[in-house]
């Protein structure tokens, strides 16, 4: 995982910003997808 979406998750999870994990969770997925096939 790049370090700038790391810290970005980790500051939506301390600021408990649900929103913010479910879209960064959903860049992670895509990421993965393309990056990993």
């Amino acid at each position: 995982m790049p370090i700038w979406m790391l810290k970005q998750l980790q500051r939506a999870f301390q600021y408990k910003d649900r929103k913010q994990i479910r879209f960064l969770n959903a860049c992670w997925f895509n990421y993965q997808d393309k990056h990993l096939s």
